[in-house]
């Protein structure tokens, strides 16, 4: 089995443990808190220029998933699968 976990954080690394919500309360512009110590908030938060790629992929995802799927899982398009792997390469 193989999967994908995303963290966040400047320093200390927070896990999202639940991407679904992580990406709606970002497309709605809402604080997302990762525990008592840190939240994301909106106009706040930058992402370096790396990490907003990989954000802007993984919504990207999401748009597909919810528009072309109507089961579980992710099918990676032909757009999005030349769009992964430059960000998964070591810098």
């Amino acid at each position: 089995m193989s999967w994908l976990e995303f963290t966040v954080g400047s320093g200390k690394m927070y896990t999202v443990k639940d991407l679904k919500k992580f990406l709606g309360t970002l497309a709605k512009s809402e604080e997302f808190t990762f525990g008592k110590n840190f939240s994301l908030k909106p106009g706040e938060t930058k992402f370096d220029p790396k990490s907003a790629a990989l954000l802007q992929f993984i919504q990207t995802i999401e748009r597909d998933e919810k528009q072309l799927l109507s089961g579980p899982g992710t099918t990676l398009t032909p757009i999005t699968s030349a769009s992964l792997f430059p960000l998964t390469e070591e810098s």
